[in-house]
């Protein structure tokens, strides 16, 4: 449809084979006309039971401890719940959130902080805004592209 071109590779590990192959081709085409990422699949986990004092920099570093130095993680604001702990909203890569997920708990701080798996997001349209498909699919008149999520006006998009 776009010349867009998907390589896939069957072999299961930490991604140094398809890293290697990414590094060959960009040599190849050092022209910059062509784009040449490596995609992985990420996974969602919400990191609870904190110590309010606890940065997003001592976090980091625990994470990277567990999953390894070449592990990136996307963290969110560390917020407060009832029970005078905190939460915190990670995103990784599927292996590393796999090797947290299986450890269930570790030492952030002054307290022992849970990992705890999200379930998948739905694929939303934003055209019509129902779930189970994408705009380029959808089949609704309704077109709700310029509508504001929070307040449903028309007008000001959020």
């Amino acid at each position: 449809m776009n010349g867009g071109l998907l390589l896939e590779i069957p072999k299961k590990g930490d991604g140094e084979v398809g890293l290697k192959l990414m590094n060959k081709i960009s040599s190849l085409f050092s022209s910059g006309d062509v784009n040449i990422s490596c995609p992985k699949k990420y996974k969602e986990l919400l990191i609870t039971n904190l110590d309010l004092a606890s940065s997003h920099q001592e976090i980091n570093n625990t994470l990277r401890t567990i999953c390894g130095d070449n592990e990136s993680f996307i963290l969110g604001p560390v917020r407060p719940n009832a029970r005078g702990t905190a939460t915190v909203w990670c995103k990784c890569d599927e292996t590393a959130a796999f090797k947290l997920i299986s450890k269930q708990s570790a030492l952030i701080g002054w307290s022992t902080a849970r990992f705890l798996p999200l379930e998948n997001r739905p694929i939303q349209c934003f055209k019509c805004w129902n779930f189970g498909h994408v705009r380029n699919n959808c089949t609704s008149e309704i077109d709700m592209i310029d509508w504001c999520y929070k307040c449903g006006n028309q007008g000001h998009p959020s």
